[in-house]
Order: C-alpha cells, then sequence, then structure tokens
C-alpha cells in the first residue's frame, strides 16, 4: 500500500482543525473569565455602596455625638451655676439662723464664709429688731 503524495491541504487540514479547537477553547476561557470579572465588578461596586452607607452613618453618628457633648457640657455648666447658687443660698440660710440665734458677724464670716460686708449686711437684715424708747411708738402712746 502506497501512500498518497502529501499535499499542502493535507498537511494544514489537521493544524487548521487544532487551531480551530484550541480557539474554540480560548473563546470559551475568554467568555467565562468574562463573566467572573462582571461578577466580580458587580460585587466590587456592592462593596463600595456599603462603605460609603456606612462612611455616611458614620459622619451622621459622628454629628449626633458631637452634639450629645455639647448638650451634655451645657447641663454640666448649668448644673454647677445651679449647686453654686444652692451652696450660696445654704451659707445665707445658715447665716440668717444664727443671726437669729444671736450670732455676731466675725462668727458668720468664720462659719458662713461670707466677707465681712456681707455679715453686717446679714445682721442688718435678719438681727434682732428692737424699737428705740423715743421713736414713733412712744410718741403715739403719750
Amino acid at each position: 500500500m502506497t501512500l498518497p503524495p502529501l499535499t499542502p491541504e493535507l498537511v494544514l487540514a489537521p493544524a487548521l482543525a487544532a487551531v480551530a479547537l484550541a480557539a474554540l477553547g480560548l473563546g470559551l476561557a475568554c467568555r467565562r473569565l468574562a463573566r467572573r470579572l462582571a461578577a466580580a465588578e458587580r460585587a466590587l461596586e456592592a462593596a463600595r455602596a456599603d462603605v460609603a452607607a456606612l462612611c455616611a452613618a458614620a459622619a451622621g453618628t459622628d454629628r449626633r455625638l458631637a452634639a450629645l457633648e455639647r448638650a451634655q457640657r451645657r447641663l454640666d455648666e448649668r448644673q454647677d451655676r445651679i449647686e453654686l447658687s444652692h451652696a450660696g443660698e445654704r451659707a445665707y440660710d445658715h447665716a440668717i439662723r444664727l443671726v437669729r440665734n444671736g450670732a455676731d458677724a466675725e462668727r458668720l464670716v468664720r462659719e458662713c464664709g461670707l466677707t465681712p460686708g456681707e455679715a453686717r449686711l446679714v445682721l442688718m437684715l435678719h438681727g434682732e429688731r428692737t424699737a428705740p424708747a423715743d421713736g414713733p411708738r412712744a410718741a403715739a402712746g403719750a
């Protein structure tokens, strides 16, 4: 049996078939890769959207936290002012009680922390009031 002579068509046909199969395989692989790439891009875009939403939420939380801190500072200052005013009231209330029990200005300064001027004023306002003997009542009774 003799082999047919080699012609260019007989030599190129298997090579072209191999190239065609390789091209088909590459085409399928490219399509699979394109689908995977598209899925990865969708996942990346979803992750970006999630990060953007988290950043917006964090910024909102930061603003709310800053507002709460400002409100807390205002409340602390207000409470301090109230406590200071009540502390002063308590000192004056105590001083008035002491004056009504006969305390002098030195005792008010020492025990209540009043200045000498404040102590004299509390004594004048809340000290024992005695009517002068020759005042208006004496004149009315005569």
